[in-house]
């Protein structure tokens, strides 16, 4: 490895780490690989073996991102971008650091769909990448006294990094949807957060709002705030004032000594954004709140007269609940936890809510995804005596990996299946000798369907998906003669069928609704998922005799990853309230459900 880039890969490495904190334990690129750079007009694009196809990717969509910012925000670094692809395993996330003017993208994308964007979003990797080069922009745009400070203390004289977070996240994330139509700033997820705010009265206080240090542990937590609540106030802020407003605040803001003189411990950012949009802080603060409320009446009006869904919450622990699953008896039901109060885990509850207690921790998590990206999904075995899930662990100190794990409930014993095969959400064949599971391949070149014996503990590959389709959930029949999965391929996320032991997909659902999360009825005749096609998340019925789709919820907020038991009696879901993710239980009514146009 040149001396050059190794520098440069060290400074990128303890910048992130500065940076994004939560991410630092996972940050030590891997010496023993060959880097590279590729130089461009405004980049330095540095990557490793294996990735020289996707570095020429990169560069193509980051010089673009540098044409776009710098007449977004009508400003141009006098200085060239730093941008780092490395494969970090199964972390699929970016980040970056204006100060050294650097970027760093793990390549996986597995799961970053049904995560942390939109489903809608036909390019990943030129997503994040406007995304972090933007960040690059708006928070390094100095002018007024501070450019001439920072011809003295370089980077460091920089106004906008001192600017909330809410405005930070929410700029870029605004224009991704502003240029292509679809990021968390339109995403039905990212609307049930607010639309749950609004039917609670529960909006951030204005003065925290506007603090640059502000932190909660409550949900929803300041990461997401940033990003979610602060992309729809600055589409806001671009519908009512002009997306000129934009640029306008950056350079008001980038020309404030007070940010520069208190090392950013104190700041009117108030008074930037009133004089940005020419009304008080407070005026423009309630006018998004009236906005929403037009924005959201029509949803919450026609969900309140066709009547709410009635359902019974059986998790007493608030935050994170997530991918409930029955026993085989339907004793009992399986889920994750998390939230800041303790670790991650796999908790047991009846479906009454009775005698919720936790199972075994998983420490391992990354808290403010919604729900962790790489959370435990447990799954029950066919006789009822383990649970199969995957977890991820760190190796070579390089790599975050995932991996597939047995737990014995009378035992209390867990056993590793696998190590370092970078496989998720694994589930069980009816007959409890195989498991079938997902697997990320290296250098981002695809994902994999893959069945593991349990006696043998040979791994066979079923299934190969190229780059550019993405496994998201999946499930054996009853009879074990078919696969239900969720794929997402270049913005459009769907629901097909494929044989058990392996062949061609065939679709059930092909349309702009995200569609996730399927699972069989006990009767093999009925295919519940979760979908947003109506602008809310719901659960839907795909009945495959008649060929027929039903509303199975309708939910004020949101209803996900439906689960039935082996009597057919009830549903087990993911609901959604102020004060985060919760399980529900309802009946399996069919004769309820509402008749759906395909």
């Amino acid at each position: 490895m040149p001396r050059r880039v190794a520098a440069v890969i060290a400074v990128a490495c303890l910048t992130w780490v500065a940076g994004v904190s939560s991410f630092g334990q996972f940050l030590a690129l891997d010496p023993r690989l060959e880097w590279k750079t590729l130089e461009t007009e405004h980049y330095h694009v540095i990557y490793h073996e294996g990735l020289d196809e996707l570095a020429q990717e990169a560069a193509a969509y980051s010089e673009a991102a540098f044409e776009f910012w710098a007449q977004e925000i009508d400003y141009t670094p006098p200085f060239k971008i730093t941008v780092i692809f490395a494969d970090l395993g199964d972390l699929s996330a970016g980040a970056a650091n204006p100060l050294t003017h650097d970027t760093i993208q793990g390549t996986s994308e597995a799961r970053s769909f049904n995560e942390w964007l939109n489903s809608r979003t036909q390019f990943p990797l030129e997503n994040v990448l406007f995304h972090e080069i933007g960040h690059v922009f708006d928070l390094a745009k100095v002018g007024g006294v501070p450019a001439a400070l920072r011809e003295v203390f370089g980077s460091i004289a920089s106004p906008n990094f001192a600017r909330p977070g809410a405005f930070v996240e929410g700029i870029p994330i605004y224009l991704e949807f502003a240029r292509r139509g679809a990021s968390r700033a339109n995403d039905p997820r990212e609307a049930m957060y607010l639309r749950t705010m609004l039917l609670n009265d529960q909006f951030i206080p204005l003065d925290q709002l506007l603090n640059s240090a502000y932190a909660r542990d409550e949900f929803p937590s300041s990461y997401m705030l940033d990003h979610n609540y602060g992309s729809w106030m600055v589409r806001y802020m671009a519908d009512v004032y002009g997306r000129e407003s934009i640029a306008t605040l950056d350079e008001i803001n980038s020309q404030q000594l007070l940010p520069l003189l208190t090392l950013g411990f104190v700041h009117d950012f108030g008074g930037v954004l009133a004089q940005t949009v020419g009304v008080s802080s407070q005026e423009f603060y309630q006018g998004f709140q009236d906005w929403l409320q037009r924005l959201f009446a029509p949803d919450l009006e026609r969900i309140q007269a066709e009547g709410v869904t009635e359902s019974l919450k059986v998790s007493p622990l608030p935050y994170w609940n997530n991918k409930p699953d029955y026993s085989p008896d339907g004793q009992w039901i399986a889920y994750y936890h998390f939230d800041p109060a303790r670790n991650g885990s796999v908790r047991l509850v009846r479906p009454d809510g009775q005698d919720d207690h936790m199972l075994l921790s998983i420490p391992l998590e990354l808290p403010f995804f919604r729900p962790p990206f790489w959370a435990a999904a447990p799954a029950w075995s066919p006789d009822g005596r383990q649970l199969v899930y995957h977890k991820h662990a760190m190796v070579d100190q390089h790599y975050l990996l995932g991996d597939l794990y047995l737990y014995d409930v009378n035992a209390r014993k867990e056993t590793r299946l696998t190590k370092g095969i970078r496989g998720y959400n694994p589930v069980w064949y009816p007959d409890g000798k195989r498991i079938l599971f997902a697997q990320q391949n290296r250098f981002a070149t695809g994902t994999d369907l893959l069945t593991l014996e349990l006696d043998s503990g040979r791994i066979a590959l079923l299934n190969t998906f190229p780059a550019g389709l993405l496994l998201d959930s999946f499930e054996v029949s009853p009879d074990g003669e078919q696969i239900v999965i969720s794929l997402w391929q270049r913005g459009f996320q769907d629901i097909y069928l494929m044989p058990s032991e392996g062949g061609a997909l065939a679709p059930l659902t092909q349309d702009q609704a995200t569609d996730s999360d399927p699972s069989w009825a006990p009767d093999g005749e009925v295919i519940l998922f979760q979908s947003d096609r109506d602008g809310v998340n719901n659960l839907y019925a795909y009945n495959l005799t008649n060929q027929s789709l039903s509303r199975v919820t309708n939910a004020l907020t949101g209803a996900f990853a439906p689960d039935v038991p082996g009597d057919g009696a009830h549903i087990a879901f993911v609901g959604y309230n102020a004060d985060g993710y919760e399980l529900h239980t309802m009946g399996y009514q069919p004769e309820s459900w509402e008749p759906v146009q395909v």
